[in-house]
């Protein structure tokens, strides 16, 4: 049995959202199906030939699974080449994951039929099983987590039971081009400013309780690592890769502070003199005391996603934020020198001009190192997408559509403001993140 992973990209690289990255999922999955699968992962975002390397890798006299990664804006790129994987092996097994299509399993299957099944949140555990059970010819009835015809039906088995994140093996790192991530890493922020080129991703939790309409997070239980299993893999990053700096990945990373903090105080017992960067922290549970022991662990930079300067549009995201809180969050991070990433979403229902100079207005009077802003884009599986669907009810039997076109109708059905100013907005804040970066 072979096992080709694939790591999707979007070809319009203008598109918000696109960006090089070390894809720790389908490593994880890698790891957990080793011992029964010969595994090879392509990571489309930097390998060039991907086409040929995909073609490569199937041209096998082994029984076949190509499993694609994919979101919104990649889910294109991945049907093409599922396709052209099931035009040359029509006996592989293709099959889908990731945040597009877990929300759309069963739409998938109606429309694609070379795609064969989906598995739905995380991957490890049902992947494997799939494995397995394609090894073995036996019922995929007993698969936790996968949708899959039978016969003219399709059919969703019940969920399977996460995994307990400490008892996941190491990525498969090695699986992973990670001299040409490197490489690439050199385009990014944080080579520029921190001259950080060696810097490998590290994954600290899972999942998100909160309700954010915008979000498509299918998982909502936050589950965390043993953090002295996450300082040993800092450790072991450092010394097979010679990394220079850690990445620091999870969904909420602060959701509880006695955690993050004993994750702080594992670096500083283990004498780790290492940097790392701070990535989906929540902007409204900060304090000195955190940000103090972060830093002295080494951290130097830290994301927010503030996602919005008024406190209307907070609200309409249903973000429990307080937007009066922030000043204190940008204060007390700047003050021990720790450099802020903020990202911003425009567009929430009800934006107006008003709205969207009140986050202009935040961003100007704040010292960001670098700041992002995207459009509010209605993803299958978040709240928004659902409300459009109710108005738009042909959306439900859609599995990919024109982003630029949904956002527009979005922005008409649900905003007080034009398209056209929002993307004005967007440049602006580009500008403004240009200039910040500028100044080191």
């Amino acid at each position: 049995m072979k096992t080709v992973l694939v790591m999707s990209t979007a070809l319009d690289k203008s598109i918000e959202h696109t960006q090089w990255g070390q894809p720790l999922g389908l490593a994880y999955i890698a790891a957990c199906i080793r011992d029964i699968s010969d595994v090879a992962i392509i990571d489309c975002e930097v390998d060039e030939q991907y086409s040929k390397t995909l073609m490569d890798e199937i041209n096998t006299d082994d029984d076949l699974i190509v499993g694609f990664s994919a979101n919104t804006y990649t889910y294109p790129e991945a049907l093409r080449l599922a396709k052209m994987v099931k035009e040359h092996n029509p006996n592989a097994h293709i099959n889908f994951g990731g945040y597009h299509a877990t929300p759309l399993a069963d739409v998938i299957l109606k429309n694609r039929e070379y795609v064969d099944s989906i598995i739905r949140g995380d991957g490890e555990i049902p992947f494997r099983d799939l494995v397995n059970a394609l090894l073995n010819g036996t019922d995929l009835s007993k698969v936790g987590s996968l949708t899959y015809r039978k016969g003219m039906r399709i059919v969703s088995n019940p969920d399977a039971p996460l995994p307990d994140l400490d008892s996941l093996p190491y990525p498969a790192r090695d699986l992973l081009p990670m001299e040409k991530c490197f490489s690439h890493f050199k385009n990014s922020f944080f080579y520029k400013i921190h001259k950080m080129s060696r810097m490998v991703y590290v994954n600290a939790n899972r999942g998100c309780p909160n309700d954010c309409i915008f979000c498509s997070i299918f998982n909502k239980k936050w589950r965390t690592r043993d953090p002295q299993k996450i300082v040993d893999e800092f450790k072991y990053v450092v010394e097979v890769y010679n990394a220079d700096s850690i990445y620091l990945v999870g969904d909420n990373l602060n959701l509880d502070s006695k955690w993050f903090l004993t994750l702080c105080d594992e670096i500083l017992t283990q004498k780790l003199d290492i940097r790392w960067v701070a990535v989906g922290a929540n902007a409204q549970d900060i304090n000195y005391r955190l940000i103090n022991k972060m830093a002295k662990s080494g951290c130097v930079s830290i994301s927010y996603g503030f996602e919005s300067g008024s406190q209307k549009m907070l609200d309409s995201m249903n973000k429990n934020y307080s937007a009066k809180k922030f000043k204190t969050t940008v204060n007390i991070t700047n003050n021990m020198n720790m450099h802020i990433g903020a990202s911003f979403i425009l567009g929430a229902p009800g934006e107006n001009e008003a709205t969207l100079n009140k986050t202009l207005k935040f961003i100007r009077k704040s010292d960001f190192e670098r700041v992002s802003s995207s459009s509010l884009v209605p993803l299958p599986g978040s709240k928004v997408y659902y409300k459009m669907c109710s108005i738009l009810p042909e959306l439900k039997d859609i599995d990919m559509f024109s982003l630029e076109e949904i956002k527009r109708k979005y922005v008409d059905i649900f905003c007080d403001v034009s398209y056209k100013k929002i993307e004005e907005v967007k440049n602006e804040i580009r500008y403004l993140s240009n200039l910040s970066l500028d100044l080191y």
